[in-house]
């Protein structure tokens, strides 16, 4: 095997595994947003110290990995500063879309296509009830 192919072998595994993880953490994501829980909370950041790991070994996403990271902070401010979801819902909704380019860009790796594999469901997203 030649050196580029084990790279692009390498990249594409990296992305793969990093998709798998980002489902968990969607799937965690989406309990968080029905109501905060330490223990989500916790499950989220150990999270996101394993998808750290393999992010990194991918130049390709660090634009959006740093988005990531960075939205990923702000939500967990915004829930610590104000004790709920729904004050910290335009963070979530934010970084919501930041997992699926994320994702996307994962994807894109693999198949070298723009798409999103999965996308949340209209009951699962977070939303006000006061209609806003």
């Amino acid at each position: 095997m030649l050196a580029s192919q084990r790279s692009v072998s390498a990249e594409a595994s990296a992305a793969f595994r990093i998709l798998g993880r980002l489902d968990i953490y969607e799937d965690d994501l989406q309990v968080l947003a029905q109501g905060l829980c330490p223990e989500t909370q916790l499950k989220l950041a150990a999270q996101i110290t394993t998808l750290r790991a393999e992010a990194t070994c991918l130049p390709q996403l660090i634009v959006p990995w740093i988005e990531f990271l960075i939205s990923h902070e702000r939500l967990l401010q915004s829930f610590a500063i104000n004790d709920s979801v729904s004050a910290g819902l335009d963070e979530l909704e934010k970084h919501i879309d930041l997992v699926l380019k994320l994702r996307g860009e994962c994807l894109e790796l693999l198949t070298g296509k723009r798409q999103l594999s999965r996308t949340w469901p209209a009951e699962a997203r977070p939303h006000r009830g006061d209609g806003a």
